[in-house]
């Protein structure tokens, strides 16, 4: 039976198919596993995996991404610094700055290739994270992905304007996804309320990207974590926050920097974008 639209639209966005396709077997399995003394999160968590593949499929072929350059503007009265600059080098180098240079070289990039792109901030704007999960959620945007671009640091806290700071070296990229319902974050955090369901498309996106920026010669591959971002459990869409290396470095923080450096960054990125977005199209069509 053919579905309307906006039921079809609502379906999407809340991640899930349950408006629409609660058939026999999902009652009888819930019938199931509340008399087998199973709590409601549990069966729900079961339920959403049977449901997520095709809820994904549903979805359609990739047709477009979303940028979020993490941060930017200037803190606003009794706001924080760190929110709006990020990490900074110890040169001065801002993480906001960064961010946005590296998200307009693949958008840039992103274009020259057909595929319709947008962006969180176009500018060195302050966008708080409710507006820019208020963003993912758009009916605009259906069937994209939600890319955000960040750089990091090794310190737990640091003040922003002590550029300064005794830094200690690690180096390297990490992108995060969001953890299943009710599961736990690679820093063991639990207990977050999301939005997105899309987790086999979140893995499968990240390990393009992963790929890509593996090849990247010098960049160290610190894997694919899991963490409670807003934007990613805030995302109906597949999404992932990546961390595209250490400000707080000296080595990696001069070459994040380089303009050379950033387009070799953007085209990796894009390159993992494309090759999901390929991946994606072939699963679609079988």
């Amino acid at each position: 039976t053919a579905k309307p639209p906006l039921e079809k639209d609502q379906a999407y966005h809340q991640g899930t198919v349950w408006p629409w396709l609660t058939g026999s077997y999902v009652d009888a399995l819930i019938k199931v596993r509340r008399a087998q003394g199973w709590e409601d999160a549990r069966i729900r968590a079961e339920v959403r995996g049977l449901l997520t593949p095709l809820a994904e499929f549903l979805a359609g072929p990739m047709r477009g991404v979303l940028l979020d350059p993490g941060h930017g503007g200037q803190p606003r009265e009794g706001g924080s610094r760190e929110e709006c600059y990020g990490a900074i080098s110890a040169s001065g180098y801002m993480e906001k700055t960064a961010n946005l240079a590296v998200s307009r070289k693949v958008h840039a990039l992103l274009e020259k290739q057909g595929i319709s792109t947008a962006m969180t901030r176009t500018s060195d704007s302050y966008v708080s994270l409710d507006e820019r999960v208020s963003m993912v959620s758009r009916s605009e945007y259906r069937d994209w992905i939600f890319v955000s671009i960040h750089f990091n640091r090794s310190m737990t806290k640091q003040k922003a304007t002590n550029i300064k700071a005794k830094y200690r070296n690690p180096r390297g990229f990490e992108i995060y996804i969001v953890p299943p319902a009710g599961g736990r974050s690679s820093e063991g955090r639990r207990g977050y309320a999301t939005v997105n369901y899309t987790r086999s498309a979140n893995r499968s996106l990240a390990e393009c990207l992963e790929s890509r920026l593996d090849a990247v010669p010098g960049l160290e591959n610190r894997g694919i974590k899991q963490a409670w971002f807003s934007v990613l459990r805030g995302s109906p869409m597949p999404a992932v926050l990546i961390e595209g290396g250490f400000m707080s470095n000296p080595e990696e923080g001069k070459l994040i920097e380089s303009e050379n450096y950033q387009w070799t960054l953007a085209s990796a990125i894009v390159a993992g974008i494309s090759d999901y977005r390929a991946r994606h199209a072939t699963l679609a069509r079988k």
